[in-house]
């Protein structure tokens, strides 16, 4: 049995993402064989459509210049209040190809997560506004409740640790309490 992980197994940065680039080509080559193969297909219309997915991803990061630049635009739009949903529809963008863009490198997913926690502050910043600045008829009331309810489960999604429900937070005691009468 060989030991996982052990010096002989270190690549460098550059092999590594030599490798990765290898296995997107390979991944591009069989897609467009299995387009090649039957064209008419469910298999070849699903292929195509990835295809179509991944040449979107290369032109978005290549308008943007490269993918660091479409990161910080993307993580600019989240903090615009717009999510990332919201921007991969906007630019024709698979979801799942933008959060592998992201789930890359940790850089990514931790300049995500700070765009993500001044949304947090963001949201919570405009709640005040909104609760002092309702009418006091009750439909005013119940949209700006429903507005403050969401935008503080968007903080408490977003920053969890500062906005979120602190359940289990502090210490709860609890006592029963016996009274034994002695009888004489």
């Amino acid at each position: 049995m060989t030991a996982r992980g052990s010096v002989s197994d270190v690549i460098s940065l550059d092999d590594a993402r030599g490798a990765l680039e290898a296995e997107r080509a390979d991944r591009r080559a069989s897609l467009q064989a299995v387009v090649a193969r039957n064209p008419n297909g469910k298999l070849a219309t699903k292929a195509n459509v990835m295809l179509m997915d991944i040449r979107a991803h290369e032109e978005f990061v290549a308008e943007c210049g490269d993918e660091q630049t479409a990161v910080d635009f993307i993580c600019a739009k989240v903090i615009s209040g717009h999510s990332v949903a919201d921007v991969a529809t906007e630019f024709g963008l698979s979801l799942g190809l933008v959060g592998a863009m992201f789930g890359k490198k940790p850089e990514y997913e931790a300049q995500l997560a700070s765009a993500q926690r001044w949304v947090a502050e963001n949201y919570v910043a405009q709640m005040v506004g909104i609760a002092d600045g309702v009418d006091e008829d009750k439909q005013a009331i119940a949209k700006a409740g429903l507005r403050l309810r969401a935008r503080k489960d968007v903080a408490a999604f977003y920053s969890p640790g500062k906005f979120g429900d602190k359940a289990g937070a502090g210490v709860q005691v609890a006592a029963n309490i016996t009274i034994i009468h002695e009888s004489q």
